[in-house]
């Protein structure tokens, strides 16, 4: 595997190297490596060349940001157990019990519009631990005034792919709701057993906003920022 050297891809980004790999091959490794159930064979591995060195990966499945109970629900499927931090297939890292203490279990779904751009359930569901993986390193780095080591985990995600653009039932189906309604659509449902609640989607709202959600306070009313 080569890179294409020293490719300028735009004005801020004037050195890019391009690589070059068996994507079927290293899918395959990928499928084996999921239904691995030895702690070597859980383990991927990528080689290539960039920036003048060699780069060997050994890459693992990162289960941290899920909960022990958490569920994944798809259309027309039964919801989907993961296995629990006892499964002698998982090797799920403890977390301390003062750690507990101070996780945001999410709630996060997804609509049909945003499955229909990554398409695939794995696919959303990296992009999901992407963003919550983000958002739990500034946290757990941040300093709230003493209060330390807040993290987040996803506790359930509800995927709602193409199909349900046609279900009656689903209250994101309509190709053009504005971004107040698409926040009150996602408040009026029961999220009592969640710190937080969102919903993914791939939408172009007006005034080029990029997401709603209420901000409390006490002994006042919610207001959307």
């Amino acid at each position: 595997m080569h890179g294409q050297y020293g490719n300028p891809l735009n004005k801020y980004i004037r050195h890019y190297e391009g690589l070059s790999y068996d994507v079927d091959l290293l899918h395959q490794k990928h499928q084996r490596a999921k239904r691995a159930v030895s702690h070597e064979e859980q383990f991927l591995r990528l080689d290539f060349h960039a920036h003048g060195r060699q780069f060997n990966l050994r890459m693992k499945r990162d289960t941290s940001l899920f909960s022990d109970d958490f569920k994944v629900e798809i259309s027309n499927q039964k919801p989907v157990e993961e296995p629990k931090k006892d499964d002698p297939q998982l090797l799920r890292k403890k977390r301390a019990t003062q750690a507990e203490k101070n996780t945001c279990q999410l709630y996060i779904q997804t609509d049909h519009l945003f499955y229909k751009h990554y398409g695939t359930r794995e696919a959303v569901i990296a992009q999901i631990s992407s963003h919550v993986k983000a958002i739990d390193t500034i946290y757990q780095s941040t300093d709230f005034s003493g209060i330390r080591n807040i993290s987040f985990m996803v506790k359930r995600i509800r995927i709602n792919t193409t199909v349900d653009e046609k279900d009656s039932s689903n209250p994101f189906r309509f190709p053009n709701i504005g971004v107040e309604k698409f926040l009150e659509l996602n408040s009026e449902q029961n999220h009592d057993d969640y710190c937080l609640a969102y919903v993914f989607t791939d939408r172009d709202f007006d005034d080029g906003v990029l997401g709603l959600a209420w901000v409390g306070a006490p002994s006042e009313r919610r207001t959307a920022q």
